[in-house]
Protein backbone atom coordinates (compact mmCIF):
# COMPACT_ATOMS: atom_id res chain seq x y z
CA UNK A 1 0.00 0.00 0.00
CA UNK A 2 3.08 2.03 1.12
CA UNK A 3 4.50 1.40 -2.88
CA UNK A 4 1.06 2.77 -4.08
CA UNK A 5 0.75 6.11 -2.72
CA UNK A 6 4.52 7.15 -3.19
CA UNK A 7 3.79 5.98 -7.10
CA UNK A 8 0.65 8.17 -7.22
CA UNK A 9 2.86 11.26 -5.64
CA UNK A 10 5.39 10.78 -7.80
CA UNK A 11 2.81 10.42 -10.89
CA UNK A 12 1.05 13.45 -9.71
CA UNK A 13 4.11 15.11 -9.30
CA UNK A 14 5.94 14.32 -12.53
CA UNK A 15 3.22 12.80 -15.21
CA UNK A 16 2.01 15.89 -16.53
CA UNK A 17 4.96 18.19 -16.70
CA UNK A 18 7.62 18.15 -20.02
CA UNK A 19 10.65 15.15 -19.93
CA UNK A 20 14.57 15.71 -20.79
CA UNK A 21 14.42 17.04 -24.34
CA UNK A 22 10.78 17.98 -24.47
CA UNK A 23 10.08 21.59 -25.62
CA UNK A 24 9.17 24.11 -23.08
CA UNK A 25 8.03 27.68 -23.12
CA UNK A 26 8.60 28.58 -19.49
CA UNK A 27 10.37 27.14 -16.33
CA UNK A 28 7.49 25.50 -14.58
CA UNK A 29 6.83 23.38 -18.06
CA UNK A 30 9.47 21.35 -17.31
CA UNK A 31 9.61 18.57 -14.49
CA UNK A 32 11.17 18.57 -11.35
CA UNK A 33 14.57 18.71 -11.00
CA UNK A 34 14.48 20.10 -14.51
CA UNK A 35 15.02 23.72 -16.36
CA UNK A 36 13.90 24.98 -19.61
CA UNK A 37 16.76 26.17 -21.85
CA UNK A 38 17.90 29.06 -24.00
CA UNK A 39 16.55 26.74 -27.26
CA UNK A 40 13.08 26.14 -25.46
CA UNK A 41 13.90 22.40 -24.22
CA UNK A 42 13.76 20.94 -20.97
CA UNK A 43 17.37 19.87 -19.26
CA UNK A 44 18.85 18.79 -16.37
CA UNK A 45 21.20 21.26 -14.70
CA UNK A 46 23.85 19.04 -13.02
CA UNK A 47 24.80 17.81 -16.18
CA UNK A 48 24.94 21.04 -18.49
CA UNK A 49 25.32 23.23 -15.87
CA UNK A 50 26.32 26.12 -17.59
CA UNK A 51 23.64 26.20 -20.20
CA UNK A 52 21.27 29.46 -20.71
CA UNK A 53 17.97 28.84 -19.22
CA UNK A 54 14.21 30.73 -19.74
CA UNK A 55 14.06 32.99 -16.51
CA UNK A 56 10.11 34.25 -17.48
CA UNK A 57 8.85 34.03 -14.21
CA UNK A 58 5.52 32.23 -13.98
CA UNK A 59 2.28 32.77 -13.61
CA UNK A 60 0.54 33.49 -10.23
CA UNK A 61 -1.34 30.44 -9.37
CA UNK A 62 -4.41 30.71 -7.02
CA UNK A 63 -4.21 29.60 -3.28
CA UNK A 64 -6.84 27.11 -4.15
CA UNK A 65 -5.00 25.44 -6.67
CA UNK A 66 -2.00 25.22 -5.10
CA UNK A 67 -3.92 23.52 -1.97
CA UNK A 68 -4.63 20.97 -4.82
CA UNK A 69 -1.28 20.19 -5.90
CA UNK A 70 0.87 17.00 -4.75
CA UNK A 71 2.63 17.54 -1.68
CA UNK A 72 5.09 14.29 -1.74
CA UNK A 73 5.97 13.47 2.21
CA UNK A 74 9.76 12.46 3.41
CA UNK A 75 9.42 9.24 2.37
CA UNK A 76 8.44 10.14 -1.25
CA UNK A 77 11.04 12.36 -1.56
CA UNK A 78 13.74 9.78 -0.75
CA UNK A 79 11.84 7.08 -3.27
CA UNK A 80 12.05 10.09 -5.58
CA UNK A 81 15.17 8.12 -8.07
CA UNK A 82 13.79 5.13 -7.84
CA UNK A 83 9.97 5.31 -7.98
CA UNK A 84 10.46 8.23 -10.61
CA UNK A 85 11.78 6.08 -12.84
CA UNK A 86 8.98 3.44 -12.20
CA UNK A 87 6.39 6.19 -12.65
CA UNK A 88 7.48 7.64 -15.63
CA UNK A 89 8.00 4.32 -17.57
CA UNK A 90 4.11 3.64 -16.27
CA UNK A 91 2.76 6.59 -18.03
CA UNK A 92 4.97 6.36 -21.60
CA UNK A 93 7.56 8.60 -20.97
CA UNK A 94 11.15 7.51 -21.59
CA UNK A 95 13.58 7.69 -18.37
CA UNK A 96 16.36 7.82 -20.18
CA UNK A 97 15.50 10.02 -22.93
CA UNK A 98 18.29 11.83 -22.05
CA UNK A 99 20.44 9.40 -24.30
CA UNK A 100 18.19 10.64 -27.61
CA UNK A 101 18.05 14.20 -26.96
CA UNK A 102 20.07 16.11 -30.27
CA UNK A 103 22.04 18.96 -29.08
CA UNK A 104 20.32 22.18 -28.50
CA UNK A 105 23.19 23.91 -31.30
CA UNK A 106 21.25 21.45 -34.01
CA UNK A 107 17.89 23.61 -33.04
CA UNK A 108 17.57 25.63 -35.92
CA UNK A 109 14.41 27.10 -36.84
CA UNK A 110 12.43 26.07 -40.06
CA UNK A 111 9.83 28.96 -39.77
CA UNK A 112 9.14 31.91 -41.59
CA UNK A 113 10.49 34.67 -39.08
CA UNK A 114 14.01 36.42 -40.34
CA UNK A 115 16.56 37.88 -38.50
CA UNK A 116 15.76 40.38 -35.83
CA UNK A 117 12.01 39.17 -35.98
CA UNK A 118 9.76 37.73 -32.92
CA UNK A 119 9.97 33.84 -32.08
CA UNK A 120 8.53 31.98 -29.05
CA UNK A 121 10.31 28.62 -29.85
CA UNK A 122 13.61 27.85 -32.45
CA UNK A 123 11.60 26.31 -34.90
CA UNK A 124 9.85 29.88 -35.41
CA UNK A 125 12.54 30.86 -37.52
CA UNK A 126 14.11 30.77 -41.07
CA UNK A 127 15.98 27.75 -41.86
CA UNK A 128 19.80 28.64 -40.45
CA UNK A 129 18.44 31.08 -37.72
CA UNK A 130 17.94 30.52 -34.08
CA UNK A 131 15.67 32.01 -31.35
CA UNK A 132 17.77 33.94 -28.84
CA UNK A 133 17.29 34.71 -24.97
CA UNK A 134 15.61 37.94 -25.87
CA UNK A 135 12.85 36.01 -28.11
CA UNK A 136 14.16 37.35 -31.61
CA UNK A 137 15.46 35.42 -34.39
CA UNK A 138 19.29 35.40 -34.94
CA UNK A 139 21.94 34.32 -37.07
CA UNK A 140 24.35 32.67 -34.96
CA UNK A 141 27.08 32.52 -37.96
CA UNK A 142 26.69 36.52 -37.89
CA UNK A 143 26.51 36.96 -34.46
CA UNK A 144 30.04 35.16 -33.84
CA UNK A 145 31.70 37.58 -36.32
CA UNK A 146 30.79 40.70 -35.16
CA UNK A 147 31.36 39.90 -31.55
CA UNK A 148 35.11 39.10 -32.78
CA UNK A 149 37.61 41.47 -32.38
CA UNK A 150 39.09 41.89 -35.86
CA UNK A 151 35.36 42.85 -36.19
CA UNK A 152 35.99 46.06 -34.48
CA UNK A 153 39.48 46.31 -35.55
CA UNK A 154 39.45 44.95 -39.05
CA UNK A 155 35.93 45.19 -40.45
CA UNK A 156 35.52 41.39 -40.49
CA UNK A 157 32.38 41.28 -39.53
CA UNK A 158 30.10 39.19 -41.67
CA UNK A 159 30.17 35.75 -42.70
CA UNK A 160 31.15 33.81 -45.52
CA UNK A 161 32.50 30.21 -46.26
CA UNK A 162 33.26 29.27 -42.67
CA UNK A 163 35.23 32.58 -42.07
CA UNK A 164 34.80 36.31 -41.50
CA UNK A 165 34.93 38.83 -43.84
CA UNK A 166 33.81 42.57 -44.74
CA UNK A 167 31.04 42.23 -47.34
CA UNK A 168 29.44 45.85 -47.29
CA UNK A 169 30.89 48.92 -46.76
CA UNK A 170 29.03 49.19 -43.50
CA UNK A 171 31.06 46.39 -41.94
CA UNK A 172 33.94 48.63 -42.60
CA UNK A 173 32.93 52.34 -41.54
CA UNK A 174 33.27 51.56 -37.15
CA UNK A 175 36.25 49.33 -37.42
CA UNK A 176 40.04 50.86 -36.48
CA UNK A 177 41.65 50.71 -40.24
CA UNK A 178 38.55 53.33 -41.81
CA UNK A 179 38.46 55.31 -38.20
CA UNK A 180 42.40 55.48 -38.24
CA UNK A 181 43.64 54.99 -41.85
CA UNK A 182 40.86 55.81 -44.01
CA UNK A 183 40.06 52.26 -45.32
CA UNK A 184 36.40 52.32 -45.21
CA UNK A 185 35.23 50.69 -48.36
CA UNK A 186 34.30 46.69 -48.99
CA UNK A 187 36.07 45.19 -51.99
CA UNK A 188 36.97 41.73 -52.16
CA UNK A 189 36.44 40.49 -48.28
CA UNK A 190 38.28 43.08 -46.64
CA UNK A 191 38.27 47.13 -46.28
CA UNK A 192 40.09 48.84 -48.20
CA UNK A 193 40.81 52.95 -49.45
CA UNK A 194 38.94 54.31 -52.17
CA UNK A 195 40.22 57.29 -53.16
CA UNK A 196 42.95 59.96 -51.82
CA UNK A 197 40.46 61.86 -50.21
CA UNK A 198 39.60 58.48 -47.99
CA UNK A 199 43.45 58.78 -46.74
CA UNK A 200 43.70 62.46 -46.57
CA UNK A 201 40.71 62.26 -43.84
CA UNK A 202 41.81 60.17 -42.15
CA UNK A 203 44.09 60.69 -38.80
CA UNK A 204 47.25 59.07 -39.94
CA UNK A 205 47.71 61.23 -42.93
CA UNK A 206 48.36 64.03 -40.16
CA UNK A 207 50.24 61.22 -37.92
CA UNK A 208 52.02 59.40 -40.21
CA UNK A 209 52.24 61.03 -43.51
CA UNK A 210 49.85 58.07 -45.19
CA UNK A 211 47.82 60.76 -47.02
CA UNK A 212 47.42 58.97 -50.58
CA UNK A 213 46.08 56.06 -51.92
CA UNK A 214 47.87 53.29 -53.58
CA UNK A 215 46.08 49.51 -54.44
CA UNK A 216 43.31 50.17 -51.46
CA UNK A 217 46.66 51.10 -49.08
CA UNK A 218 47.35 54.76 -47.80
CA UNK A 219 51.16 55.47 -47.79
CA UNK A 220 52.90 58.88 -47.74
CA UNK A 221 52.75 60.11 -51.45
CA UNK A 222 54.85 63.41 -51.63
CA UNK A 223 57.78 64.72 -49.20
CA UNK A 224 55.49 67.57 -48.41
CA UNK A 225 52.87 64.49 -46.91
CA UNK A 226 56.21 63.54 -44.69
CA UNK A 227 57.29 67.02 -43.53
CA UNK A 228 53.65 67.77 -42.33
CA UNK A 229 53.77 64.73 -40.30
CA UNK A 230 53.70 64.58 -36.72
CA UNK A 231 56.60 61.85 -37.57
CA UNK A 232 59.33 64.43 -39.40
CA UNK A 233 58.64 66.66 -35.82
CA UNK A 234 59.39 63.94 -33.97
CA UNK A 235 61.75 61.88 -35.47
CA UNK A 236 62.95 63.96 -38.21
CA UNK A 237 61.64 61.49 -41.23
CA UNK A 238 60.78 64.16 -43.43
CA UNK A 239 61.52 63.01 -46.98
CA UNK A 240 59.89 60.76 -48.80
CA UNK A 241 61.44 57.85 -50.38
CA UNK A 242 59.98 54.43 -51.85
CA UNK A 243 56.26 55.28 -50.23
CA UNK A 244 58.24 55.60 -47.09
CA UNK A 245 59.42 58.47 -44.64
CA UNK A 246 63.03 58.31 -44.27
CA UNK A 247 65.72 60.81 -42.19
CA UNK A 248 67.91 61.33 -46.12
CA UNK A 249 70.11 64.22 -44.46
CA UNK A 250 71.49 65.54 -41.34
CA UNK A 251 69.30 68.25 -41.96
CA UNK A 252 66.38 66.32 -41.78
CA UNK A 253 67.48 65.78 -38.25
CA UNK A 254 68.54 69.27 -37.24
CA UNK A 255 66.09 71.33 -38.64
CA UNK A 256 63.09 69.47 -37.84
CA UNK A 257 62.84 67.00 -35.16
CA UNK A 258 62.65 66.82 -31.68
CA UNK A 259 65.19 63.58 -31.95
CA UNK A 260 67.63 66.19 -32.33
CA UNK A 261 66.97 69.59 -30.26
CA UNK A 262 65.52 67.06 -27.59
CA UNK A 263 67.20 64.22 -27.72
CA UNK A 264 70.24 65.18 -29.22
CA UNK A 265 70.32 62.31 -32.09
CA UNK A 266 71.07 64.94 -35.41
CA UNK A 267 73.23 62.97 -37.60
CA UNK A 268 71.32 60.84 -40.30
CA UNK A 269 72.23 57.37 -40.80
CA UNK A 270 69.98 54.39 -42.72
CA UNK A 271 66.83 57.00 -42.76
CA UNK A 272 66.73 57.40 -39.10
CA UNK A 273 68.38 59.96 -37.06
CA UNK A 274 71.22 58.99 -34.29
CA UNK A 275 73.41 60.16 -31.89
CA UNK A 276 76.37 61.95 -33.64
CA UNK A 277 79.71 59.91 -33.65
CA UNK A 278 82.41 61.34 -30.95
CA UNK A 279 85.50 62.85 -32.45
CA UNK A 280 88.05 60.17 -32.85
CA UNK A 281 91.19 60.54 -31.09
Amino acid sequence: MRRLVIALSVMGLFGCKAQLGDKCGKPEDCAVGLQCGAHFKCFDPSKTPNQPVITQPSARISTAHKQQQATPSDDTLRALPKERHAAESALGHDPDAKDKVKPDSEANGSGSAKAGEKCGKPEDCSSGLQCGTNFLCFDPAEAACRESSRCSSEGLCSPKDGDCVALKNGDCKKSNVCIEDGRCGARAGVCVALSDADCRNAPNCRKLARCAMKDGKCVPGSTADCRASALCKLEGTCTLSIEKCVAASTADCTDHSDACSKEGRCDALDGVCVFANPDPK
